[in-house]
């Protein structure tokens, strides 16, 4: 938590107090992330520290908006794996970005979820769900899976592309096209972020859930998302004391009502999909609702609102940040068009449009850190360093991205780099925005029906220019925020039912 937050909160203790609570209290609850001391073996040639931080400002860095700067920079200063700087009695804590000991750790099943971090999380969905179950033999993660995976069968992508497009055709209608200037008036900015977001919660909720969701209720999802989001994915899983601090903090208070927000919006989902007497098949809701090994709704409801938490911003904010791309790069917009206008597959994603969403995704992942792994065992690195059991992993894609032995011009947007002859298999490799192994994001089938049908789409009919960058902030997720961008229409176009079929 960083120190401003708790001044600005209890104004009757000092800052320095405030310090050295915060930094004793956390030192504490970082120990029992393991469960226990580490063992007293030597641990030669641990990872680097950072530099030129200490416990105070990464912590500020981590949960003040800066997360992905603050990778970043570390990577550029340390290297590929460097040790975050709490005390040398807890456990490690260890940024990883580097392809090899990333992969590495994926595929060992021996490293899992840390339970007191990714408990914060069940805090958020209203109890443990397919993203924090550990995946360990005899757990729920298992039928959570299996039972899902049927509503992401390439047949059903099929159909959430079509509902993707019905939907960015209304969005269009209702929202994009007034804003276009006619009659030699200039067009009007409209904020990508959020518009994107609101389009990908009405995507979803349809393709996924079956339901309709009215204008209303899609802004108060993502502000509830938003505000639930910042809390229980960054604040309480760096500092799970701020539970015991609630009652001064109105942020978390509010947190909490929008938790409970969503918990009500999942239960009208099971409601509505009870009341219809022929729901459409092999939707999310419709797996869920059937799998038997789901205790009660109290079980389902967690999923539901992971469903919509994990698809919603991976999906809005990859969107906005390939359209401030593309505004911002004329020419490699002008390129994607003329692929798509010249595609003979309209159905089909052309090799430019693959690498636009790949170089979108590899320099601005929706979030910094892919996974967050306990170690099992022992680690030892490429470079020889070793990790001990216990410790903690943050793998930071957002950092690795920017590697640029892999990445010649890391920082620049370069979809080209992705096309065939271009691409290393080392790039490829370093790419892996939706997490590895089998806890992958089992939505990803539906984030890229959304983006490979819509950014066509919208494409294809206007030309997009920048009036406002905005500001890009990570809490917990990142997102494009006060991000303005114009609309100029420069030619019809309409998707038709044979489109994917």
């Amino acid at each position: 938590m960083s120190l401003t937050t708790f001044d600005s909160l209890v104004n009757d203790w000092g800052r320095l107090q405030l310090s050295l609570v915060t930094a004793a209290g956390l030192a504490v609850v970082i120990h029992f992330w393991a469960g226990a001391f580490r063992s007293n073996k030597s641990r030669q040639e641990p990872p680097p520290l950072t530099k030129n931080v200490g416990l105070f400002q990464t912590i500020a860095e981590i949960t003040g908006g800066r997360m992905r700067d603050f990778l970043i920079e570390q990577f550029q200063k340390v290297g590929g794996i460097y040790r975050l700087p709490f005390p040398s009695f807890a456990p490690m804590v260890v940024v990883v970005a580097n392809t090899q000991d990333a992969r590495a750790i994926y595929k060992d099943p021996a490293h899992t979820k840390p339970p007191v971090m990714y408990g914060a999380i069940d805090e958020f969905s209203s109890g443990p769900n397919i993203v924090t179950t550990r995946g360990v033999p005899g757990d729920s993660w298992y039928h959570r899976r299996k039972a899902i995976n049927p509503a992401f069968a390439p047949k059903i992508v099929h159909r959430m592309n079509r509902v993707a497009l019905e939907k960015a055709g209304k969005w269009i209608a209702d929202t994009l096209a007034p804003l276009v200037g006619k009659d030699n008036m200039p067009p009007k900015p409209f904020n990508v972020g959020r518009e994107t977001i609101l389009l990908t919660i009405a995507v979803i909720c349809k393709a996924a859930f079956d339901y309709d969701i009215s204008d209303t209720e899609r802004e108060e999802v993502r502000l509830s998302m938003q505000k639930g989001i910042e809390e229980f994915t960054i604040k309480t899983m760096i500092n799970p004391l701020r539970r015991v601090g609630t009652w001064c903090l109105p942020d978390r208070r509010e947190a909490y009502q929008a938790v409970a927000k969503l918990k009500t919006f999942a239960v009208k989902i099971m409601e509505l999909y009870r009341k219809n007497p022929s729901p459409t098949p092999d939707t999310v809701i419709d797996v869920i609702m059937k799998n038997p090994n789901y205790k009660d709704d109290s079980e389902r409801i967690p999923d539901i609102v992971m469903m919509l938490f994990a698809g919603h911003d991976t999906t809005g904010y990859t969107m906005a940040f390939a359209l401030l791309e593309l505004a911002k790069s004329p020419n490699e917009q002008q390129k994607l068009r003329d692929e798509l206008i010249n595609s003979k597959d309209e159905g089909a994603s052309p090799p430019y449009l693959k690498a636009v969403l790949n170089e979108t995704m590899r320099l601005h992942p929706t979030s910094p850190l892919t996974g967050i792994k306990e170690l099992g065992s022992d680690f030892a690195s490429k470079d020889g360093y070793l990790v001990p059991k216990g410790s903690i992993i943050f793998i930071a894609q957002i950092a690795l991205a920017r590697d640029a032995i892999l990445f010649p011009d890391a920082f620049q947007f370069q979809p080209s780099r992705w096309l065939e002859g271009n691409v290393t298999e080392d790039a490829k490799q370093a790419l892996f925005p939706f997490s590895l192994g089998k806890r992958n994001c089992v939505g990803q089938p539906l984030v890229n029906a959304q983006l490979n049908s819509v950014l066509p789409l919208l494409i294809r009919q206007f030309e997009f220019t920048v009036e406002d960058e905005g500001q890009i902030v990570t809490q917990g997720t990142t997102r494009l925020d006060n991000c303005y961008l114009k609309a100029t229409k420069i030619a019809e176009w309409s998707w038709n039912e044979s489109t994917f079929d």
